[in-house]
């Protein structure tokens, strides 16, 4: 295998294995056939989270305990929490909070500054501890507590990443952008934790001082590796002549690290990253790339075709692999190695889930859509091999939903949910518990509505949009 390209798989023939899901017949069909459940009278889920403006969950994660743990952006005077009330300190601001097995709020905190700040992605680390990612605008204090810890942005915008205590106390706060006064901006839009590290992604324009960076276009992809006390180790810039992004990280078994995102025409990596032997084969692709422990190329690929392909979240395997979820126009090759598996859309837009070995060879690649704009969101995998993924529907006549699947180690799909409201629910963000219970977060309007598959009731919101978390309580009983 050369340092960058992958070993190929046997040529395959392209289109014979084409998975076209018929996501009409099994979506708010648990119980029949191969999807197992495990109903319950009631249930404490979904959780809404918000007041009388706007309000979307974006990143999530749990513990053992069930505990889940949320980001997001929260707009207005007053957003509830339970009992406990945040208010916006300017035009947006971020949230982190921690909820139980039994959907109580144990703690919520709000930071931001009079700007525009949005919290995009929360990863929980062995030990216990919260880091946090997104962006901030002007001087924030990011200390949620009597302390002060503030940082101000250099350009109109830079990418923060906060380490926190499971209590909800900041550890310490690390800013990611340009020099004061630059002509720059960044955002931090994944993060990752593993015992002895953390990685950050995202995008930036013009150049980073912290850390030192240089675009090589209209905006860039980073990816930056810190050490549990916040020092930067490394940071590679991903990118060429036009606009680029980092959206997938997943941290490896031994110190690497997988990182993915969406490119156009012909990226490289730097400084002293390799060289990417790629090209967009439309205006946009999707890059899936493994780093060592420091930085350097494993392994590259890339997903796409004639049209705009975009990724939207990436999780590791138990087993050393990787899955990818994002969406994709008119016909797109999923397979990142050099053999070819053909997908035509549906509709407008359809989402793709890939999934690949440790040397990124592809394992097996399923879509899902209808005739709409449908989309991949999130994706996530439990400590038994199972995964899960979540992406949003469009249906004829204005009817949309978000589906929740779980599928196997070999991609066979064991269970399929649809969550809806009245005015619109999208779940950005999936996070799996070691047990094999599913976590999804993100925005919705109106009121839910009943899901008896999984137990829930209707849940009204509380504004004009609102976040929600829910334990999604149908995966089937795993050993503990």
């Amino acid at each position: 295998m050369s340092s960058d390209r992958w070993t190929p798989l046997p040529r395959r023939r392209t289109g014979s294995i084409l998975l076209k899901t018929a996501l009409a017949v099994l979506l708010l069909a648990v119980g029949a056939g191969d999807a197992p459940t495990d109903p319950r009278a009631t249930s404490p889920w979904p959780k809404p989270l918000g007041g009388p403006d706007k309000e979307s969950a974006t990143g999530v994660a749990v513990d053992d305990a069930g505990n889940s743990f949320v980001t997001g952006v929260f707009e207005g005077k007053s957003a509830a929490f339970d009992a406990i009330h945040l208010a916006s300190s300017g035009r947006t601001d971020v949230f982190v909070a921690k909820l139980d097995r039994d959907a109580h709020v144990l703690w919520a905190v709000a930071i931001g500054g009079p700007g525009p700040d949005e919290g995009r992605a929360i990863a929980l680390s062995p030990a216990g501890d919260l880091y946090v990612t997104g962006s901030f605008s002007g001087t924030v204090d990011f200390d949620p507590g009597p302390g002060r810890t503030e940082l101000t942005a250099g350009g109109s915008s830079d990418a923060f990443l906060l380490r926190m205590s499971a209590q909800g106390e900041l550890v310490w706060a690390r800013r990611l952008g340009g020099k004061p006064g630059a002509r720059s901006s960044a955002q931090g839009l994944r993060v990752a934790a593993a015992a002895d590290a953390v990685w950050v992604t995202g995008g930036f324009t013009g150049s980073l001082d912290t850390p030192r960076l240089e675009s090589a276009g209209g905006s860039d992809a980073f990816v930056a590796k810190f050490d549990l006390d916040g020092n930067l180790l490394w940071a590679r810039r991903i990118g060429g002549p036009k606009d680029d992004e980092g959206r997938g990280l997943a941290a490896g078994r031994n110190g690497e690290v997988w990182v993915a995102g969406n490119f156009e025409e012909t990226p490289s990596i730097g400084p002293e990253g390799g060289a990417l032997d790629m090209r967009s084969a439309g205006r946009a692709d999707v890059f899936l790339l493994r780093l060592d422990a420091s930085g350097r190329l494993l392994g590259s690929g890339r997903i796409g075709g004639e049209g705009v392909d975009t990724c939207e979240g990436l999780a590791a395997t138990g087993s050393g692999g990787a899955v990818i979820i994002g969406t994709f126009t008119h016909t797109a090759d999923v397979d990142p190695g050099p053999g070819t598996l053909s997908f035509a859309s549906n509709g407008a837009t359809d989402a793709f889930v890939v999934s690949v070995d440790g040397n990124g060879r592809l394992l097996w690649a399923h879509q899902e859509g209808e005739t709409g704009a449908d989309l991949g969101l999130a994706v996530a995998a439990d400590r038994y091999g199972a995964i899960y993924t979540t992406g949003y529907l469009e249906r004829r006549h204005g009817e949309s939903l978000s589906w929740v699947d779980e599928r196997s180690e070999s991609g066979k799909r064991t269970w399929s949910l649809g969550l809806q409201a009245t005015g619109g629910l999208q779940a950005l963000a999936i996070a799996a518990s070691p047990y094999g219970t599913p976590t999804v977060a993100g925005f919705f309007k109106g009121e839910t509505k009943e899901l008896r598959e999984a137990g829930a009731g209707r849940v009204k919101g509380f504004g004009k949009t609102d976040a929600f978390v829910w334990r999604l309580l149908p995966a089937p009983q795993r050993p503990r």
